[in-house]
């Protein structure tokens, strides 16, 4: 079964980061006919202990909500009025994780697309971390550098897989239809050693032979590992080089062992340049 974006969900912090995201979003929500949710969290820290969380009588919710909806009008009248898109504005107070994982689950989100700034700015707006807050929400995310200014589809996207590790059939399969959606052009990319290149053989085939079937121009290439590089390092390094627009962590699953670690999503995020895709393993 093909997947299928119908329904777009953008944070915003009002952030200058925050907008890219929102503008990049509104190009893939027109040439998908999908709605769009505009989400503004008052992102608050969980209590400690099960301590209660107190809340000032100068920051009640009905007081900063008036603001937020001004900002609301604000993003509205200069950017999307006029662009035939459908869209809402959702606001929230709470644990941003929480909230957000909500939303998508009641809400049934397809995609998050979400501006970034380093080492400030939207990142430092979830006050957690990033890249495992992204690898629990039930679906896709792209991560837009504040600075981008390409054009949807991507022309070029770049996918690092493990294949040391043993890939879900499921996940290739619906990341597959996912990729497709997003990008005319694929090439598979793999941080290979000398010695292990005969072990991954067989994973390697499989991949292939299951992402080809939505992906039929399907391109390979193996970066050969250097001693003291690291493997994100490299990944964004061959992307530069291959003139990548779109890098894709996939899949999600290895965020927390092998290459594929925590450290290494982060890295990836932190590139000043080229959109990230996440895809986690909920979306089988």
């Amino acid at each position: 079964m093909s997947y299928k974006i119908d329904h777009i969900l953008i944070p915003v912090n009002f952030t200058n980061a925050s907008i890219s995201g929102l503008k990049f979003g509104i190009q893939v929500a027109k040439n998908l006919n999908a709605k769009l949710s505009i989400f503004h969290v008052m992102n608050i820290p969980q209590p400690v202990g099960g301590l209660p969380l107190y809340i000032e009588d100068e920051n009640d919710p009905s007081g900063f909500s008036a603001e937020i909806n001004q900002k609301f009008k604000e993003i509205e009248s200069e950017y999307l009025v006029g662009q035939g898109v459908k869209y809402e504005f959702r606001f929230k107070l709470g644990y941003l994780e929480t909230r957000l994982s909500a939303f998508v689950e009641n809400e049934k989100v397809d995609l998050i697309i979400l501006g970034r700034k380093e080492p400030s700015g939207f990142m430092s707006f979830f006050r957690i971390n990033v890249t495992r807050m992204l690898d629990r929400v039930g679906c896709p995310s792209i991560v837009i550098p504040e600075s981008y200014s390409g054009g949807f589809p991507f022309n070029n996207a770049c996918i690092s897989c493990d294949f040391s590790k043993k890939n879900d059939k499921k996940i290739l399969q619906a990341s597959s239809s996912i990729i497709d959606i997003l990008s005319r052009h694929q090439i598979l990319l793999s941080v290979t050693e000398n010695s292990t290149v005969k072990k991954i053989q067989e994973e390697r085939e499989k991949v292939m032979n299951i992402l080809s079937k939505n992906l039929p121009d399907l391109e390979y290439l193996e970066i050969p590992n250097r001693p003291g590089d690291l493997v994100s390092r490299l990944i964004i390094n061959k992307v530069i080089d291959l003139g990548g627009d779109l890098i894709i962590v996939f899949p999600g699953k290895h965020f927390y062992s092998g290459p594929f670690s925590e450290t290494f999503s982060k890295q990836m995020l932190k590139n000043k340049s080229i959109p990230v895709v996440i895809i986690n393993s909920h979306i089988s």
